[in-house]
Protein backbone atom coordinates (compact mmCIF):
# COMPACT_ATOMS: atom_id res chain seq x y z
CA UNK A 1 0.00 0.00 0.00
CA UNK A 2 1.03 3.45 -0.72
CA UNK A 3 -0.15 6.18 0.81
CA UNK A 4 -0.29 10.28 -0.59
CA UNK A 5 -0.87 13.21 1.59
CA UNK A 6 -0.57 16.87 0.42
CA UNK A 7 -1.75 20.40 2.09
CA UNK A 8 -2.35 23.25 0.18
CA UNK A 9 -3.62 26.49 1.73
CA UNK A 10 -5.89 28.12 -1.35
CA UNK A 11 -6.06 32.19 -1.59
CA UNK A 12 -9.95 32.02 -1.73
CA UNK A 13 -12.24 32.06 0.55
CA UNK A 14 -14.30 28.66 1.81
CA UNK A 15 -17.56 29.66 -0.03
CA UNK A 16 -15.85 30.10 -3.29
CA UNK A 17 -13.69 27.24 -2.89
CA UNK A 18 -16.61 24.89 -2.17
CA UNK A 19 -19.04 26.55 -5.39
CA UNK A 20 -15.38 25.66 -7.47
CA UNK A 21 -15.14 22.09 -6.18
CA UNK A 22 -18.39 21.24 -7.66
CA UNK A 23 -17.69 22.58 -10.96
CA UNK A 24 -13.87 21.43 -10.78
CA UNK A 25 -14.72 19.09 -14.03
CA UNK A 26 -13.95 18.73 -16.71
CA UNK A 27 -11.34 21.59 -17.12
CA UNK A 28 -8.30 22.42 -19.24
CA UNK A 29 -5.76 21.25 -16.40
CA UNK A 30 -7.31 17.79 -16.60
CA UNK A 31 -8.63 16.57 -19.48
CA UNK A 32 -8.65 12.71 -18.82
CA UNK A 33 -12.32 13.29 -16.57
CA UNK A 34 -14.53 13.48 -19.21
CA UNK A 35 -17.81 13.80 -16.97
CA UNK A 36 -19.39 14.31 -13.58
CA UNK A 37 -22.49 13.26 -13.02
CA UNK A 38 -24.92 13.64 -10.15
CA UNK A 39 -26.71 10.19 -9.41
CA UNK A 40 -28.06 11.61 -5.62
CA UNK A 41 -28.20 14.48 -4.04
CA UNK A 42 -30.24 15.77 -0.92
CA UNK A 43 -29.92 17.96 2.07
CA UNK A 44 -30.00 16.11 6.15
CA UNK A 45 -32.12 17.75 8.89
CA UNK A 46 -28.42 19.73 9.77
CA UNK A 47 -28.80 21.60 6.56
CA UNK A 48 -25.70 19.63 5.18
CA UNK A 49 -25.79 18.81 1.55
CA UNK A 50 -24.67 15.17 0.61
CA UNK A 51 -24.10 14.45 -3.21
CA UNK A 52 -23.33 11.16 -4.89
CA UNK A 53 -21.50 11.45 -8.06
CA UNK A 54 -20.42 9.11 -10.78
CA UNK A 55 -16.86 10.54 -12.45
CA UNK A 56 -15.56 9.07 -15.38
CA UNK A 57 -12.42 9.53 -16.98
CA UNK A 58 -10.44 8.31 -19.98
CA UNK A 59 -6.96 6.73 -20.09
CA UNK A 60 -6.63 6.99 -23.74
CA UNK A 61 -4.30 9.85 -23.52
CA UNK A 62 -1.64 7.70 -21.15
CA UNK A 63 -1.72 4.20 -23.13
CA UNK A 64 1.86 5.44 -23.81
CA UNK A 65 2.36 4.63 -20.40
CA UNK A 66 3.36 0.90 -19.90
CA UNK A 67 1.77 0.57 -16.47
CA UNK A 68 -2.08 1.92 -18.20
CA UNK A 69 -1.25 -0.80 -21.31
CA UNK A 70 -0.40 -3.60 -19.04
CA UNK A 71 -3.25 -3.01 -16.72
CA UNK A 72 -5.62 -2.58 -19.86
CA UNK A 73 -6.69 0.67 -18.42
CA UNK A 74 -7.09 2.14 -21.73
CA UNK A 75 -10.76 3.64 -22.46
CA UNK A 76 -13.41 4.80 -19.73
CA UNK A 77 -12.93 4.46 -16.04
CA UNK A 78 -15.22 5.33 -13.40
CA UNK A 79 -15.02 6.58 -9.87
CA UNK A 80 -17.70 6.88 -7.11
CA UNK A 81 -17.84 10.29 -5.07
CA UNK A 82 -19.48 11.13 -1.96
CA UNK A 83 -19.59 14.16 -0.36
CA UNK A 84 -21.02 16.82 2.26
CA UNK A 85 -21.18 20.17 2.31
CA UNK A 86 -21.55 21.31 6.45
CA UNK A 87 -22.30 25.53 5.86
CA UNK A 88 -22.46 25.65 9.52
CA UNK A 89 -18.98 23.75 10.43
CA UNK A 90 -17.34 25.66 6.70
CA UNK A 91 -16.16 22.04 5.34
CA UNK A 92 -16.40 20.45 2.29
CA UNK A 93 -15.46 16.78 2.53
CA UNK A 94 -14.98 14.71 -0.61
CA UNK A 95 -14.14 10.56 -0.34
CA UNK A 96 -13.77 9.26 -3.77
CA UNK A 97 -13.27 5.06 -4.73
CA UNK A 98 -12.51 3.81 -7.94
CA UNK A 99 -15.51 1.17 -9.52
CA UNK A 100 -13.28 0.46 -12.39
CA UNK A 101 -10.57 -2.51 -12.08
CA UNK A 102 -10.82 -2.49 -8.09
CA UNK A 103 -10.43 -5.80 -8.17
CA UNK A 104 -6.69 -4.91 -9.51
CA UNK A 105 -5.58 -1.92 -8.04
CA UNK A 106 -8.10 0.21 -5.53
CA UNK A 107 -7.69 3.77 -5.05
CA UNK A 108 -9.73 5.25 -2.13
CA UNK A 109 -9.22 9.22 -1.77
CA UNK A 110 -10.43 12.01 0.83
CA UNK A 111 -10.06 15.31 0.29
CA UNK A 112 -11.38 17.92 2.82
CA UNK A 113 -12.07 21.31 2.65
CA UNK A 114 -12.31 24.08 5.45
CA UNK A 115 -12.03 27.93 6.06
CA UNK A 116 -9.19 28.47 7.69
CA UNK A 117 -9.79 30.25 11.07
CA UNK A 118 -7.61 32.72 11.21
CA UNK A 119 -7.91 33.79 7.51
CA UNK A 120 -12.03 34.02 6.13
CA UNK A 121 -10.38 34.58 2.73
CA UNK A 122 -8.23 31.45 2.77
CA UNK A 123 -9.10 27.89 2.71
CA UNK A 124 -7.08 25.00 3.92
CA UNK A 125 -7.38 21.14 1.69
CA UNK A 126 -6.37 18.44 3.08
CA UNK A 127 -5.69 15.74 0.75
CA UNK A 128 -4.67 11.48 1.37
CA UNK A 129 -5.56 8.92 -1.12
CA UNK A 130 -4.60 5.27 -0.33
CA UNK A 131 -3.14 3.14 -3.02
CA UNK A 132 -3.66 -0.86 -2.95
CA UNK A 133 -2.50 -3.48 -5.91
CA UNK A 134 -3.21 -6.81 -6.69
CA UNK A 135 -1.92 -8.88 -8.00
CA UNK A 136 1.52 -9.21 -5.52
CA UNK A 137 3.72 -9.64 -8.82
CA UNK A 138 3.09 -6.27 -10.02
CA UNK A 139 2.04 -4.20 -7.02
CA UNK A 140 4.86 -2.45 -6.01
CA UNK A 141 4.75 -0.88 -9.74
CA UNK A 142 0.80 -0.13 -10.30
CA UNK A 143 0.85 1.34 -6.74
CA UNK A 144 4.17 3.27 -7.65
CA UNK A 145 2.43 4.84 -10.83
CA UNK A 146 -0.54 5.73 -9.33
CA UNK A 147 1.15 7.41 -6.60
CA UNK A 148 2.84 9.43 -9.34
CA UNK A 149 -0.64 10.08 -11.43
CA UNK A 150 -2.24 11.19 -8.15
CA UNK A 151 0.40 13.69 -7.12
CA UNK A 152 0.71 14.77 -10.61
CA UNK A 153 -3.13 15.34 -10.63
CA UNK A 154 -3.30 16.56 -7.33
CA UNK A 155 -1.50 19.70 -8.74
CA UNK A 156 -3.63 19.57 -11.74
CA UNK A 157 -6.93 19.99 -9.52
CA UNK A 158 -5.25 22.93 -7.46
CA UNK A 159 -5.12 24.94 -10.78
CA UNK A 160 -8.47 24.06 -11.90
CA UNK A 161 -9.77 24.90 -8.79
CA UNK A 162 -7.56 28.48 -8.51
CA UNK A 163 -9.04 28.77 -12.41
CA UNK A 164 -12.48 28.26 -11.40
CA UNK A 165 -12.20 30.72 -8.16
CA UNK A 166 -11.37 33.33 -10.66
CA UNK A 167 -14.14 32.43 -12.90
CA UNK A 168 -16.70 32.72 -10.34
CA UNK A 169 -15.30 35.67 -9.35
CA UNK A 170 -15.76 37.27 -12.89
CA UNK A 171 -19.47 35.96 -13.09
CA UNK A 172 -19.70 38.09 -9.88
CA UNK A 173 -18.33 41.32 -11.17
CA UNK A 174 -20.21 40.51 -13.97
CA UNK A 175 -23.35 39.32 -12.99
CA UNK A 176 -26.11 42.93 -11.96
CA UNK A 177 -26.31 43.96 -8.75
Amino acid sequence: MKIFSAHHVFEHSWEDVSRAAFRKYPNKFNPTITAVDVLKRHVDERGRLHSLRLITSCYSMWSSVSFVRMLGLEGAMFVIEKSVVDPVDRTFTLRSRNVSLNSLIDVSESLQYRADPDHPSKTILEQEARITATPCMVAGLAESCMFDIIGSNAQLGRKAIDHVCEVIRQEHLLSPV
